[in-house]
Protein backbone atom coordinates (compact mmCIF):
# COMPACT_ATOMS: atom_id res chain seq x y z
CA UNK A 1 0.00 0.00 0.00
CA UNK A 2 1.12 3.44 -0.92
CA UNK A 3 -0.54 6.75 0.56
CA UNK A 4 0.79 10.30 1.43
CA UNK A 5 2.21 11.38 4.73
CA UNK A 6 -0.60 13.68 5.78
CA UNK A 7 -4.62 13.96 7.51
CA UNK A 8 -5.57 10.77 9.21
CA UNK A 9 -3.77 7.73 7.25
CA UNK A 10 -0.02 7.84 7.59
CA UNK A 11 -0.04 6.42 11.05
CA UNK A 12 -1.36 2.96 9.42
CA UNK A 13 1.90 2.62 7.40
CA UNK A 14 5.21 1.59 8.82
CA UNK A 15 6.94 1.73 5.50
CA UNK A 16 9.15 -0.79 4.81
CA UNK A 17 6.94 -3.20 7.14
CA UNK A 18 3.47 -3.05 6.10
CA UNK A 19 3.71 -0.36 2.92
CA UNK A 20 5.32 2.74 1.75
CA UNK A 21 4.79 6.50 2.08
CA UNK A 22 5.01 8.76 -0.23
CA UNK A 23 6.23 12.43 0.98
CA UNK A 24 4.65 15.31 0.57
CA UNK A 25 5.82 18.54 2.29
CA UNK A 26 3.92 19.29 5.70
CA UNK A 27 3.35 22.22 8.25
CA UNK A 28 3.42 21.80 11.60
CA UNK A 29 0.20 20.94 12.06
CA UNK A 30 0.94 17.49 10.15
CA UNK A 31 -1.40 19.18 7.04
CA UNK A 32 -0.36 19.85 3.02
CA UNK A 33 1.87 22.55 3.36
CA UNK A 34 1.16 23.84 -0.19
CA UNK A 35 -2.31 23.38 0.25
CA UNK A 36 -4.22 26.21 -1.50
CA UNK A 37 -6.94 27.58 0.69
CA UNK A 38 -8.90 31.02 1.28
CA UNK A 39 -8.15 33.42 -1.64
CA UNK A 40 -6.22 31.05 -3.77
CA UNK A 41 -9.50 28.34 -4.05
CA UNK A 42 -10.29 27.51 -7.22
CA UNK A 43 -7.26 30.10 -8.91
CA UNK A 44 -5.61 28.92 -11.91
CA UNK A 45 -2.69 28.67 -9.10
CA UNK A 46 -4.93 25.87 -7.09
CA UNK A 47 -5.00 23.72 -10.36
CA UNK A 48 -1.62 24.50 -11.32
CA UNK A 49 -0.64 22.91 -7.60
CA UNK A 50 -2.88 20.47 -7.68
CA UNK A 51 -2.06 18.81 -10.80
CA UNK A 52 1.67 19.05 -10.27
CA UNK A 53 0.97 17.61 -7.43
CA UNK A 54 -0.85 14.82 -8.54
CA UNK A 55 1.79 14.18 -11.26
CA UNK A 56 4.57 13.75 -8.54
CA UNK A 57 2.71 11.63 -6.44
CA UNK A 58 2.06 9.27 -9.82
CA UNK A 59 5.90 9.34 -10.37
CA UNK A 60 6.55 8.97 -6.62
CA UNK A 61 4.16 5.87 -6.81
CA UNK A 62 5.87 4.24 -9.68
CA UNK A 63 9.07 4.51 -8.89
CA UNK A 64 8.25 2.80 -5.63
CA UNK A 65 6.80 -0.25 -8.08
CA UNK A 66 9.59 -0.06 -10.11
CA UNK A 67 11.92 -0.49 -7.29
CA UNK A 68 9.64 -3.57 -5.52
CA UNK A 69 9.95 -5.56 -9.03
CA UNK A 70 13.60 -4.89 -9.02
CA UNK A 71 13.92 -6.30 -5.84
CA UNK A 72 15.36 -10.01 -6.26
CA UNK A 73 13.38 -10.83 -3.12
CA UNK A 74 10.06 -9.13 -4.35
CA UNK A 75 7.66 -12.42 -3.60
CA UNK A 76 9.31 -12.20 0.13
CA UNK A 77 9.18 -8.72 0.24
CA UNK A 78 5.10 -8.68 -0.56
CA UNK A 79 4.52 -11.78 1.93
CA UNK A 80 6.22 -9.64 4.62
CA UNK A 81 4.72 -6.38 3.60
CA UNK A 82 1.07 -8.50 3.76
CA UNK A 83 1.30 -10.04 6.95
CA UNK A 84 2.43 -6.72 8.13
CA UNK A 85 -0.56 -5.04 6.92
CA UNK A 86 -3.45 -7.54 8.00
CA UNK A 87 -1.22 -7.33 11.51
CA UNK A 88 -1.93 -3.57 11.52
CA UNK A 89 -5.76 -3.73 10.62
CA UNK A 90 -6.03 -6.50 13.59
CA UNK A 91 -4.26 -4.61 15.98
CA UNK A 92 -6.20 -0.83 14.70
CA UNK A 93 -9.53 -1.84 14.29
CA UNK A 94 -9.80 -4.69 16.60
CA UNK A 95 -12.79 -4.29 18.23
CA UNK A 96 -12.67 -6.74 21.25
CA UNK A 97 -9.29 -4.50 21.82
CA UNK A 98 -10.55 -1.17 21.46
CA UNK A 99 -13.44 -2.01 23.58
CA UNK A 100 -11.00 -3.28 26.61
CA UNK A 101 -9.02 0.12 25.52
CA UNK A 102 -12.14 2.21 26.08
CA UNK A 103 -13.59 0.19 28.99
CA UNK A 104 -10.20 0.98 30.99
CA UNK A 105 -10.17 4.27 30.28
CA UNK A 106 -13.68 5.15 30.92
CA UNK A 107 -13.16 3.22 34.30
CA UNK A 108 -10.08 5.64 34.90
CA UNK A 109 -12.09 8.77 34.36
CA UNK A 110 -15.01 7.54 36.23
CA UNK A 111 -12.65 7.52 39.26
Amino acid sequence: MCITNICALPELITPGENGYLLELPLNESREWKNWPHGEKFQTEEYWEILNGTYEYLAEAAFEQIIKFLDRSDKRENYEYLSAGALAQAQNVNNAEKQNELFDLLYTATAK
